[in-house]
């Protein structure tokens, strides 16, 4: 009897070690599957083609020149708008002088009396 039971433990014992490397077989098989799957799905993201690359540069370029030529007509415009301002203020300034002119007591003279008032009143500012 004891040999019996010493074959069935060895065959027991032959059975749990086979369950086991099958065991091994079968998770190290999931693995590679696993794996393989990830290389695949690695494998196929190379990247931009170079058509996709050239279509974002061509569409940047159309837009950057569009961006310049906005930039450029609001430089345009501010400076035509200073200019405006400018002589607006100009226009101010001259017709104060006129008002100051006409209330003083000297009056009116000449046209070389209103750009020298005008010249004093530009360097008093300054």
């Amino acid at each position: 009897m004891r040999k019996e039971v010493q074959k069935d433990y060895k065959s027991k014992n032959g059975q749990e070690i086979e369950i086991k490397r099958r065991v091994q077989v079968i998770y190290a098989a999931n693995t590679e599957r696993i794996l393989m799957k990830e290389r695949r799905r690695f494998r196929n993201q190379n990247g931009f083609t170079l058509i996709e690359l050239l279509s974002v540069m061509i569409i940047m370029g159309v837009m950057s020149s569009v961006a310049v030529k906005k930039v450029d007509f609001i430089t345009d415009t501010a400076s035509t708008k200073a200019l405006v301002i400018a002589v607006k203020e100009l226009n101010i300034r001259e017709s104060l002088v006129w008002s100051k002119m006409k209330i003083s007591n000297d009056g009116y003279t000449t046209d070389a009396d209103l750009f020298d008032a005008l010249d004093k009143e530009s360097r008093c500012k300054i």
